[in-house]
């Protein structure tokens, strides 16, 4: 890793810091600019706040009364939240949550720089990397949304924190358990109790922490046994939710979680309420089977066909700039720090577990789904970058001494 010269260390944090306000404001003023937006998850959790309230917050008795498709104890996080803004703030409960999630947007700016740091990049280049986010289509849309969202996001992203830290701190640590490692468990709790597709998520990042506790990571988190464990999860993923839904559709069985779903597929859906992403209705297991595959690509597709052309630029440039350093990857390989060739196999394993989960279930219109990854890809990539510079800078160095 490049020397920096501690004489400029602190220019430097402090311009860093600068770079991360400027964004954040920029981020800020264009929300308020645009105004909140209530969607209809909205009032679902408005209704589900009624409801709790006039049980007096008794969980019990709230849940009993929720007969959502998917228990609804998965939802405890954002609904309790949306019960006692509306105790405490009345009508305006929609500003507060609205002015929430722009604290929690500057705080995952914040967030991003501290996981980068602990992946052993400059600090400067860590500020720069936030900047990305100004064109990041996710991050331009859904922080002035009413729903759990933003919340979640920042929960995995400071999961990702908390996982960087016990990983950067691993030989520190005497004690096998430690508070970060409780903290790491307390989170993956909060992000159950906030949506269900939390799920993928928890999955992944846990396997990683898991084997870090035990010691385990250099035997078991080896480059093949992450390709293999990914590919086996895409295979398995796609036969199992095929079989699933072929049984739903094409015989008696009837499961109320899979009927939605079923129907969906029977009709080809591929993005939710976005026609043009759609296929023909399958006629067997395998028209499912096809399906699935379709979901898994579209799951990363950076546009969809209406978006406008400033849209599609912005998104274009955001995500060829991050799938640049992970395809990057491989180039690298063998000069990544420890750190971060362990953050880049955990988010590996992490991607795919939300893809599979996703194609398996819904991709939802403007891929809400993929915003708690836009940041954990960006660091990735920002890893694979800085390690392709410090390559050239040592080329060029020794370029120069041989000359």
């Amino acid at each position: 890793m490049i020397k920096i010269n501690k004489k400029i260390l602190i220019p430097e944090f402090q311009l860093s810091m600068a770079v991360i306000s400027i964004v954040s404001l920029l981020l800020i003023f264009y929300h308020l600019s645009q105004g909140s937006v209530s969607s209809p998850d909205s009032g679902t959790f408005s209704r589900w706040a009624d409801l709790l309230i006039s049980h007096d917050f008794n969980f019990l008795r709230y849940y009993s009364e929720n007969n959502f498709v998917a228990p609804s104890y998965f939802y405890t996080v954002p609904v309790t939240f949306v019960g006692l803004l509306k105790v405490i703030f009345g009508d305006t409960w929609k500003v507060v949550f609205f002015s929430f999630n722009l604290v929690l947007l500057c705080g995952s700016l914040v967030l991003t720089y501290k996981i980068l740091r602990l992946l052993l990049i400059p600090s400067i280049c860590c500020a720069l990397a936030t900047g990305m986010l100004l064109l990041s289509d996710a991050y331009l849309v859904w922080p002035r949304y009413i729903s759990t969202d933003t919340i979640f996001s920042v929960s995995v992203l400071f999961l990702v924190f908390l996982i960087s830290s016990r990983l950067s701190g691993r030989n520190l640590v005497r004690l096998k358990f430690s508070v970060t490692d409780l903290g790491i468990l307390l989170m993956g709790s909060f992000m159950i109790l906030t949506r269900p597709t939390a799920a993928p998520y928890v999955v992944g990042l846990l396997s990683g922490w898991v084997l870090l506790v035990f010691g385990l990571e250099q035997k078991l988190f080896t480059s093949r046994n992450v390709a293999v464990a990914c590919v086996g999860l895409l295979v398995v993923g796609g036969v199992f939710s095929s079989t699933l839904y072929w049984a739903q559709i094409f015989t008696p069985l009837d499961v109320r979680q899979l009927s939605w779903l079923g129907e969906m597929h029977l009709q080809g859906m591929v993005v939710h309420d976005r026609p043009e992403t759609w296929t023909s209705s399958p006629e067997s297991w395998v028209g499912i089977f096809k399906i699935y595959w379709l979901k898994v690509l579209y799951f990363w597709a950076p546009w969809a066909e209406s978006y406008s052309f400033v849209h599609k630029l912005f998104s274009g440039l955001f995500w060829s700039f991050c799938m640049g350093g992970i395809f990057g990857w491989p180039l690298v390989k063998n000069c990544l720090e420890p750190n971060q060739q362990f953050y880049l196999k955990l988010l590996l394993i992490t991607a795919v577990c939300v893809t599979v989960f996703h194609a398996a279930t819904i991709i939802d219109y403007d891929w809400r789904y993929r915003y708690p990854l836009v940041i954990p890809v960006l660091v990735g990539a920002s890893c694979v970058y800085w390690q392709m510079f410090v390559g050239l800078m040592h080329a060029q160095r020794k370029g120069r001494d041989e000359r």
